[in-house]
């Protein structure tokens, strides 16, 4: 049952402070990430047919991937894998912008492109495990509706004040990496760490 009287500041205030970082910069990175990335593959790759076939082959490996950081995400020996893989789709992000030519793109992503794929699983253990272990699942499920929409409305806005004042928004893309950036606020509470799962 639901009390009354619950405000955003007592249901934040239940949730790891690392957390709440992560989760607002990777959500507020989500226009890079997505939309302008999309476009850009476009642009780069010519067709729609040849986007599909991209994103194709990178959900299949995606699949696999998940499957392996998964297995190494329950062993508990995720946090040397997890620091190389938020370094490597950060600079995924950075060189991205510099790149057109296809196979070069193909490359770039089933390379380095991989490893933000591979950052995500342990940022969902470590939400649903402090979820599980904090008791308040009604609060978690509430901060992460809230953030994950603010983070949005924050990077939409961002997006469009670059897109209304500047014709060359493919130097933005970078601006991705701060999605990978943005999970290393998770690393104290990753699985093998003895995570605090408290609000510091």
């Amino acid at each position: 049952m639901i009390e009354r009287g619950w405000s955003l500041r007592e249901i934040f205030a239940k949730v790891p402070r690392g957390l709440t970082k992560t989760l607002f910069l990777t959500t507020a990175a989500y226009p890079f990430t997505a939309d302008f990335l999309s476009i850009f593959l476009i642009a780069s790759l010519g067709s729609f047919r040849a986007l599909g076939e991209f994103f194709a082959l990178r959900v299949a490996l995606e699949i696999i991937l998940n499957l392996y950081i998964g297995r190494r995400t329950d062993l508990g020996r995720v946090r040397g894998i997890f620091i190389a893989s938020v370094i490597f789709a950060a600079g995924f992000w950075m060189v991205l912008p510099f790149v057109h030519a296809s196979r070069a793109l193909y490359l770039l992503q089933f390379t380095l492109g991989l490893a933000a794929i591979a950052s995500l699983i342990p940022f969902e253990t470590v939400y649903h495990n402090a979820a599980k272990v904090s008791g308040h699942p009604f609060e978690f499920a509430m901060w992460r509706e809230v953030l994950h929409n603010a983070g949005l409305i924050v990077g939409c806005a961002i997006a469009l004040v670059i897109l209304a004042f500047t014709p060359h928004w493919q130097l933005f893309i970078p601006l991705g990496a701060v999605s990978a950036l943005g999970l290393l606020f998770i690393y104290p509470y990753l699985p093998g760490s003895a995570p605090p799962y408290d609000t510091v």
